[in-house]
């Protein structure tokens, strides 16, 4: 039950609470011929890994606690990622500009200088994997994708990107998860990410 109640809680913190939709309005016509970049960002780094280590760390609780979860992880997690929100940028102000005819600043340092930002959010990215009662895994991405006027800082358009996949059957081995410099983890980061640009096109670009 303590593993099932602080996994819950976790899960909540990475999800936190739904955002709501705001398609571009009128269309984009107020966008046309504006100029748009994207924020850069410089972190999560990684993603966070969520082991057995952190649920008997939590249930001791205090020093020992820290001690046990700093045992876990000191396990390699030092695999190289790139920022989750930069990649979701990069791919969609190039889209969002052609879309709209807009001008596209690629260069994220001009954003003092430009109309519109787009400003990506990476508020929860999460590999788990449990198997203390049962091998439990699970991925979870969210991002926090706005369209910004770059004057006022107003937001004119946004959505919430939520990705999910969990394995109760078939569990990936936590050496697995970890071979190749993460590469499974990567893997699923980018079906993430992917989805996240299909949810953005049917939904805040109208």
């Amino acid at each position: 039950m303590k593993k099932i109640f602080i996994a819950t809680v976790i899960v909540s913190l990475f999800t936190g609470c739904s955002v709501k939709t705001v398609p571009i309005p009128n269309s984009g016509a107020n966008l046309r011929g504006k100029s748009i970049t994207y924020v850069k960002k410089s972190s999560p780094k990684r993603p966070y890994f969520y082991t057995d280590s952190n649920v008997i760390g939590n249930a001791v609780g205090g020093f020992i606690g820290g001690l046990i979860e700093g045992v876990g992880d000191s396990k390699k997690y030092s695999a190289t990622y790139e920022v989750p929100s930069n990649q979701l940028a990069q791919r969609l102000t190039p889209i969002i500009a052609s879309k709209y005819g807009m001008q596209y600043a690629s260069n994220a340092n001009l954003k003092n200088s430009v109309d519109y930002i787009l400003d990506v959010d990476t508020g929860g990215w999460m590999m788990q994997h449990i198997t203390l009662l049962r091998d439990t895994a699970r991925f979870i991405m969210r991002n926090d994708v706005k369209l910004k006027n770059a004057k006022t800082d107003r937001t004119v358009a946004q959505v919430m990107c939520l990705y999910k996949k969990e394995w109760k059957d078939n569990v990936p081995k936590y050496e697995d998860i970890l071979a190749n410099n993460h590469q499974f983890v990567k893997n699923y980061t980018q079906k993430a990410i992917d989805e996240c640009i299909r949810k953005v096109q049917t939904q805040m670009l109208k």
